[in-house]
């Protein structure tokens, strides 16, 4: 304990130390400043700021890396002007990392590893890939069993063996799971970096975390065939505790040899010897740069969807404003939600978490074809309730379920796309609305959103 406190007093000594801890108080105060406690609440955020004093190895002299620096200006610009809260998040992860290379040395790459998996890109991009990936591991799966000789039927995301259905859900290829897999790999590694004593360059870094994905999506393909091929329902006790088994078993500890192996082999000796000395001149510009970023986190609005302003109409039906720049239509056979999505690089809050917000589950997810268009459709269920549902993005004239087809479209055009969720009593009912809606009956005007 007295060695500990000793240690205490000689960091808050060292000028280096105090410096760092003032610039490092400003990129704080923009953070908060510029989310709410909710977006910094996640289970991937929460558990990287555990592991990120684990993978904050140093190598070599301090520097003045001006291309952080130049990312984080470029980001924090990008912010301001468009008041995307994602791109400030990578703004203050550059300068962060740019005012520890110069207080401490050079950084190794599996921080920004860590920064990805901590950021809310990272919920974005699961969110958008996560989906067709369970129905790829829903079909191989099937197939897995039926090349052992087993009776399956497949169905969209469900799978039925002997009469039983099993549904590969979120948690099958869910954003936590794959969030604390990717962190757990990183600790792993940067475990293994501070044993050897080496550092490894981004080519290898990027390299170990491609085959941790992969690992990942074995590790749910073996869960989910497990799952079916012993009748492990979500109410059997050995549901939780046989994913993660899987998870350990099939991505984390293999993950652990090869962070060993190619630590061992590719791993460069840690420079021990350097000397850590702060520039006076880059000391002004970091400060400058964090100053600048620090000020844009008092400029993000918290509420910019709510201006999203795009004129829906249905057919027949009124409308009713609710907040996000969201619109519902309603009557007694069918609740239609058009929501507006801002820009061409937004995330957006599918069917998938917002009808599970309500209590509501999937049971069953698959693409239908409805005239010359493919939309998703599923099934909700909640006690006794059975509704139906479908969803596609549109922006008035391209009606879509590719996640990169509307993305480039908006990007290209200019025009903003919204997310069109109808939900109805009977699948029959469901799909003839739905084909009257993308036949004419839906009318999005959009409005023009960023075109580069």
């Amino acid at each position: 304990m007295t060695t500990a406190f000793a240690s205490y007093l000689a960091l808050t000594k060292d000028p280096r130390t105090v410096r760092f801890a003032a610039v490092l108080f400003m990129l704080v105060i923009g953070g908060l400043a510029a989310f709410p406690v909710s977006y910094l609440s996640g289970t991937n955020f929460l558990v990287g700021l555990v592991v990120l004093p684990f993978v904050l190895i140093t190598d070599g002299k301090a520097r003045f890396h001006i291309l952080y620096y130049g990312i984080a200006t470029l980001l924090a610009a990008l912010a301001w002007a468009y008041d995307v809260k994602a791109f400030y998040f990578l703004s203050l992860a550059f300068a962060f990392v740019a005012l520890v290379e110069v207080f401490f040395g050079s950084v190794n790459p599996l921080v920004f590893c860590l920064v990805a998996a901590m950021s809310p890109v990272f919920q974005q991009l699961v969110g958008i890939l996560g989906f067709p990936i369970r129905l790829a591991l829903s079909n191989a799966a099937g197939k897995i069993l039926r090349t052992a000789g087993l009776d399956v039927s497949i169905d969209g995301n469900m799978i039925t063996l002997a009469g039983n259905a099993f549904t590969v859900d979120d948690a099958c290829m869910g954003l936590n799971m794959l969030a604390i897999a990717m962190l757990l790999s990183v600790f792993v590694l940067a475990t293994e970096l501070k044993r050897q004593r080496k550092n490894l360059t981004l080519f290898y870094v990027c390299l170990f975390f491609v085959t941790v994905f992969v690992l990942n999506i074995g590790a749910n393909l073996f869960r989910i065939v497990a799952l079916v091929l012993f009748r492990v329902g979500p109410e059997n006790a050995m549901h939780e505790p046989l994913g993660i088994a899987s998870l350990l078993v099939y991505c984390i500890f293999p993950a652990a040899f090869l962070a060993r192996s190619i630590v061992r082999w590719k791993g460069r000796s840690i420079n021990k010897d350097a000397v850590h000395v702060v520039e006076s001149r880059a000391l002004v510009i970091a400060s400058i740069v964090v100053v600048t970023v620090m000020s844009v986190g008092f400029t993000i609005d918290p509420n910019r969807e709510a201006r999203m302003t795009h004129h829906v109409e249905v057919s027949g039906m009124q409308a009713v404003s609710m907040r996000d720049g969201m619109s519902k239509f309603s009557n007694d056979n069918f609740l239609i939600y058009v929501k507006a999505i801002p820009e061409f690089f937004s995330g957006e809050h599918t069917p998938l978490f917002c009808w599970q917000g309500s209590g509501y589950t999937f049971e069953k997810i698959s693409t239908t074809i409805v005239g010359k268009n493919i939309v998703y459709t599923g099934i909700l269920v909640k006690g006794s309730d059975r509704l139906h549902t479908a969803w596609w993005y549109s922006n008035g004239k391209v009606n879509t379920i590719d996640q990169f087809a509307w993305r480039y479209t908006s990007l290209k055009t200019g025009e903003s796309f919204c997310l069109v969720n109808v939900t109805t009593a009977t699948p029959n009912q469901l799909l003839n609305k739905v084909k009257r809606l993308l036949d004419g009956e839906l009318s999005i005007q959009s409005e023009h959103s960023v075109c580069l």
